[in-house]
């Protein structure tokens, strides 16, 4: 079992450190491991990332991963048990259902199941069909296949989802959505109010509820900004500042001289995922 800690203390930070009590966030990661271990290292390193900037208000995300180790309970008991005391559930989906508990579910969805019958929030992350993968990383057992594609249709029926084609684009859709969820926990607004002037997450808050709105006019005007690129390098987050210029131009409702400002912005050519391979995305491995 792994279950990363870090001293808040000794975390460097480029904006101005605030003597706080620590809050800490456990983050869960559920997948299968062979075929999703570099995915899972992904969420590790951008949960790593986002503590920097999250250390100004001494928040930090504590990744419980269960790859290694042993314990004296069957699996499944164990998974749940850890997971039972998490803040926040990271499910990745690949082209494998895994090890199946008695009842004929995958271990990945008893534990999806059980946070959700808990209010423990879930984000999840399926393996787009189209990524090339090592045939033994794709089930061919009908039965194993049945349960994965059971298993989707659960995941879409309760939430939404996301999809990705690579670990690095996985890092990036972590960047973004545990950012936005962090940020808009009860305490740490508390915590942003009380150090607004200490730190840049109230302005970070307000870029993301922008970008993230329905006004798209106004979601394009302040990725294009270059107030918005200064604050982003400046608050040492200027790689989810580079998901979200991707994500706008995921919208087919973009003019030709709008995807070019953003593509500008991008800082390179980029092409929309369902477009293009993803060596050539912008956000490609």
């Amino acid at each position: 079992m792994r279950i990363e800690r870090w001293n808040l203390e000794q975390v460097s930070n480029p904006v101005k450190q605030v003597k706080t009590k620590p809050q800490a966030y456990q983050v869960f990661l559920s997948s299968t491991f062979l075929d999703l271990a570099a995915e899972r290292k992904a969420v590790r390193d951008a949960l790593t990332e986002l503590n920097l900037p999250l250390s100004s208000i001494g928040v930090c995300l504590f990744p419980v991963d269960l790859q290694a180790g042993a314990e004296s309970q069957p699996p499944i008991d164990a998974c749940l048990e850890h997971l039972a005391g998490c803040d926040l559930v990271v499910t990745l989906v690949g082209h494998r259902a895994g090890w199946l508990t008695p009842d004929g579910r995958s271990i990945t969805e008893r534990e999806f199941e059980h946070a959700r019958s808990n209010n423990i929030p879930c984000l999840a992350y399926v393996r787009d069909n189209a990524t090339p993968v090592l045939p033994e990383f794709v089930d061919k057992d009908e039965k194993q296949v049945a349960v994965l594609d059971r298993f989707k249709r659960t995941i879409d029926a309760c939430i939404k989802r996301d999809t990705f084609r690579s670990a690095e684009q996985l890092r990036g859709h972590i960047l973004r959505d545990i950012l936005y969820w962090i940020l808009n926990q009860p305490n740490v607004k508390e915590r942003i109010a009380e150090h607004e002037k200490s730190n840049g997450l109230a302005e970070l808050k307000n870029y993301l509820d922008v970008i993230k709105g329905s006004d798209i006019r106004a979601a394009v005007a302040t990725a294009v900004s270059h107030r918005f690129a200064t604050d982003m390098r400046r608050f040492g987050t200027d790689s989810i500042r580079r998901e979200l210029l991707c994500d706008l131009l995921e919208l087919g409702s973009l003019t030709p001289p709008t995807r070019l400002r953003l593509k500008t912005r991008l800082g390179r050519t980029v092409s929309n995922r369902a477009e293009s391979p993803p060596a050539s995305t912008c956000r490609g491995s």
